[in-house]
C-alpha cells in the first residue's frame, strides 16, 4: 500500500512520547496478556534503532505501534522457528508490536499504524525488508488480515511458538500449561 489508508479526521498519527509509555502498557496488557515495557525502553534509547508511534483522538491513545530495524542476524534471532530460509536484507524493520483499542478495531487504525512504521523506518534506513509475527491465539484477534492487506506474505507457521521463543515464560491463554499457540511469519519486500 503506497497512500495512507483512510482513517477518521478526528484521529492523529504521531511519534511515541516517553509520556504514552503507561497508556500504551496498559493497552498491550489488557489486549494481549503481556507487558511491553522493555520494548518501550529501546524506543526511548538513542542507541536503538527502534521506533514508535500512537494514534489518538484528541490525546486519548486509541492504538499504537513499535518497530524494530534489524541486520540479518537480528531478525533470525528475533523470530521463532527455523528462519535462515527467510529473504533478509542488509537493513530489515520488525513489526514488534501492534495495538487498537476494541472501540478502534477494524476500523482503520490498525492499517494506519502499520502504514506510518513503515514509513518511519524507511526515512530513517534503507529498509529491504519488513517483517511481522502474527501471534495466533484461538478466540483472539491478531494480525494476519493486516499483514495480508500490507501484501505481505505468510512464509511459516511455527507450532508452540511463544513456548519456544520465550522459554518458560507462561502464555497468557494457555498457562499454567504448557503454550500451544502458533506464530504466522509474514514478510514483505520494500521498494
Amino acid at each position: 500500500m503506497d497512500t495512507p489508508p483512510d482513517i477518521p479526521p478526528r484521529l492523529d498519527v504521531r511519534p511515541l512520547k516517553s509520556y504514552d509509555q503507561r497508556p500504551v502498557t496498559t493497552l498491550w496488557s489488557r489486549r494481549t496478556g503481556l507487558e511491553l515495557e522493555n520494548s518501550l525502553e529501546l524506543v526511548f534509547d538513542d542507541e536503538s534503532a527502534a521506533y514508535g508511534l500512537v494514534v489518538t483522538e484528541i490525546e486519548t491513545i486509541v492504538g499504537f505501534g513499535i518497530v524494530y530495524v534489524f541486520p540479518p542476524e537480528g531478525v533470525l534471532d528475533y523470530l521463532p522457528g527455523d528462519t535462515e530460509a527467510l529473504p533478509v536484507g542488509e537493513e530489515n524493520a520488525l513489526i514488534h508490536a501492534v495495538g487498537v483499542t476494541e472501540e478502534w478495531e477494524g476500523r482503520g487504525v490498525g492499517g494506519a499504524v502499520l502504514y506510518y512504521l513503515l514509513e518511519m523506518v524507511r526515512d530513517a534506513h534503507d529498509v529491504e525488508w519488513a517483517f511481522g509475527n502474527a501471534w495466533l491465539r484461538e478466540g483472539r484477534t491478531d494480525s494476519t488480515v493486516l499483514f495480508e492487506r500490507f501484501g505481505f506474505e505468510r512464509h511459516m507457521t511455527v507450532e508452540d511458538s511463544f513456548q519456544r521463543s520465550h522459554g518458560e515464560r507462561a502464555c497468557p491463554d494457555c498457562a499454567p500449561e504448557k503454550c500451544t499457540c502458533s506464530s504466522a511469519i509474514y514478510a514483505k519486500q520494500l521498494e
